[in-house]
């Protein structure tokens, strides 16, 4: 009995991480736009009211901003509007018990210095875990997807 509860400690203990993404291209960036884009501005708006902290708007825009420099370095500046719509954080208890998952997913709207829009992108990104270390590793959820809604946003828009 006692080495069949240390195996089940030790499962709990042992995590099981995946991340997946649901994005999609609205409506593509030109290649030529894409290859030449410097990215200048992000601004964020429709911010969930819950689940979120007081310091999530100016985490969120500085991190996906520099995803978005370390993916572009053209000429033709660029800004991009975030409307988010899904902000779910991961619950301890559920992550230690079974699995959870953070989750994050908006519009991205890219215009030009004009203020045409150039690129529209549908931006989905979840990490799940599960186990002792798969709450660390959910613990820091706004910088986690915050950086997770950048890499995908160049993906999408302006990989090679």
């Amino acid at each position: 009995m006692k080495i069949q509860g240390l195996a089940l400690a030790a499962a709990l203990m042992v995590s099981a991480c995946a991340s997946g993404s649901g994005s999609s291209a609205i409506q593509p960036l030109p290649a030529d736009v894409a290859a030449n884009a410097r990215i200048t501005g992000v601004s964020v708006t429709g911010v969930p009211e819950q689940g979120v902290s007081d310091e999530f708007e100016t985490v969120f825009v500085s991190r996906v901003q520099s995803q978005l420099s370390d993916c572009t370095g053209g000429t033709q500046p660029l800004t991009v509007e975030i409307s988010l719509d899904t902000f779910d954080r991961a619950n301890p208890a559920m992550t230690w018990l079974i699995a959870d998952q953070n989750e994050i997913s908006g519009i991205a709207r890219i215009t030009d210095a004009s203020g045409a829009l150039v690129g529209e992108y549908l931006i989905k990104r979840a990490f799940v875990a599960s186990g002792l270390v798969g709450i660390a590793l959910m613990a820091q959820a706004e910088e986690q997807m915050s950086d997770a809604f950048g890499d995908e946003l160049c993906k999408q828009a302006f990989a090679d």
